[in-house]
């Protein structure tokens, strides 16, 4: 399939954001490409760990959310499945008491938890919550700069 043209393409100089979220558009951003990688491998991963593989329900809400999120902010999402059948999305920086950003999806909820410099928030939504990533999503993960 031939993607539209992008009118942005043909302005000579375009900004690094710009060209970051058309490269994850197109899936050839290498962070965006690893997050896709790790999402893949999440079967083969809950395996190797010797826990249960997160449902396809469960996959395709994070998928949903992991997709939004990387075309509106290209950057690398760590993505692992967890013991009680879920899927974590990740995404941080600094050290210490840096930000980051923790998405859980389970057989019920998502969840989730930001921090940054200390301070804590968290945001719970059912599994069926067909407007994520929401507003406080969104906002946690452009805090990231």
């Amino acid at each position: 399939m031939t993607p539209k043209p992008d009118p942005e393409i043909a302005e000579p100089a375009i900004g690094y954001a710009q060209a970051l979220k058309r490269e994850a558009q197109a899936g050839d951003h290498p962070s965006v490409a690893a997050s896709f990688k790790e999402f893949a491998e999440l079967d083969e991963e809950a395996a190797d760990l010797e826990i249960p593989p997160p449902s396809a329900e469960v996959k395709a809400v994070a998928k949903r959310i992991l997709t939004a999120l990387v075309q509106e902010f290209p950057r690398h999402y760590a993505v692992s499945p967890g013991e009680g059948r879920e899927v974590a999305i990740e995404t941080s920086v600094g050290t210490g008491k840096g930000h980051g950003v923790l998405i859980i999806c389970d057989e019920k909820n998502v969840s989730c938890y930001v921090t940054k410099n200390g301070d804590s928030w968290r945001a719970h939504y059912p599994l069926t919550d067909k407007n994520l990533p929401d507003a406080f999503i969104r906002n946690a993960i452009r805090d990231l700069g």
